[in-house]
C-alpha cells in the first residue's frame, strides 16, 4: 500500500499553479456585473455589427448626425373657436358692380367717405322719409338700417322703399324714397345704408 505523502504545503503549492493556470479563462467568462466601463474599453473597440439595431434613440447622436425625415401629414383641424395662423394677405378683389351706394345719417345729410353716385338725399316732410334724386332709375334697391347704441326702441324693422313719394318729396329728389320705421311701427329718422342697382 502506498502511503499519500501530501502535506499542506504541497497542496497550497498544487492549488496556486491550478489557479494561475486555469485563472484567466475563468475570468473571460463570469465578469463581475458593472465591473466593464469606459476606461477598460479601447477607442473604436465597438464597431457597428456589435449594436443590437434599433437599439440607439436619437438622444444617443449629436445634433446633425442624424438625416431629416420626410416631411409628416398635416395633422387634423383644431377645436372649434380656436383660431389657426394667420394667412396671406389675398388680392384685391374687382371693384362692386353697384351703381351707386350712400351711407346716411339720420338728419338726412350723407356719409361722402362711404357714399359713390349718390350726391345728396333729404328728409321728406315727415319723420323716417328719405328722397333721393339720381341720375339714372334704379332697377334695384336694397336697404339696411343702422342699429346705433340707444337708438329709437333699439332695434328697427327692414326699412321700407318705395318710388310714389311725390307727396313727401320735393320736386327733382323722386327718383327713389325709403322710409324707415322702428320696431313698433312708427316712422322714426334714423341712419340706414342703401345700394342702387
Amino acid at each position: 500500500m502506498i502511503r499519500s505523502k501530501l502535506k499542506f504545503s504541497n497542496l497550497v503549492a498544487l492549488l496556486a499553479l491550478f489557479v494561475a493556470l486555469g485563472g484567466t479563462g475563468y475570468a473571460a467568462f463570469a465578469v463581475p456585473k458593472n465591473s466593464v466601463g469606459a476606461a477598460q474599453i479601447k477607442a473604436n473597440a465597438i464597431t457597428a455589427s456589435k449594436v443590437k439595431n434599433g437599439s440607439l434613440q436619437s438622444a444617443d447622436f449629436k445634433t446633425g448626425q442624424l438625416p431629416k425625415g420626410a416631411t409628416g401629414a398635416t395633422g387634423p383641424a383644431g377645436p372649434v373657436g380656436v383660431a389657426g395662423p394667420a394667412g396671406a394677405a389675398g388680392a384685391a378683389g374687382a371693384p362692386g358692380t353697384a351703381l351707386a351706394y350712400a351711407h346716411v345719417n339720420a338728419d338726412g345729410t350723407l356719409d361722402a367717405a362711404n357714399s359713390k353716385g349718390v350726391t345728396g338725399s333729404l328728409i321728406g316732410t315727415d319723420p323716417g322719409r328719405y328722397c333721393f334724386n339720381l341720375s339714372f332709375t334704379p332697377k334695384n334697391i336694397i336697404t339696411s338700417a343702422e342699429r346705433v347704441v340707444g337708438g329709437i326702441n333699439g332695434a328697427f324693422a327692414e326699412p321700407a322703399i318705395t318710388t310714389t313719394i311725390t307727396a313727401v318729396c320735393p320736386a327733382g329728389s323722386q327718383s327713389a324714397g325709403v322710409l324707415m320705421f322702428n320696431a313698433a311701427g312708427a316712422l322714426v329718422n334714423n341712419a340706414f345704408f342703401i345700394m342702387f342697382n
